[in-house]
């Protein structure tokens, strides 16, 4: 019980929502390629491919 009281009465800290929010203040790198540079880059490079990829398809397969 006592444990719960000194819990209750501990300071508010008065730092901004927001912060705790988005996590300022840590910066884990991302569970592969090591960087997130390098993961926004691959994510890129994988866009790039879907689109070129369907758009050969689209061009196959049009009515002509």
């Amino acid at each position: 019980m006592s444990e719960i009281k000194r819990t209750l009465r501990q300071p508010v800290d008065s730092g901004s929502n927001e912060e705790k929010l988005m996590g300022a203040g840590t910066h884990e790198p991302p569970p592969f390629l090591r960087t997130w540079k390098r993961v926004y880059i691959a994510v890129l490079c994988y866009l790039a491919a879907l689109i070129a990829a369907l758009y050969a398809v689209t061009q196959h397969f049009r009515f002509r």
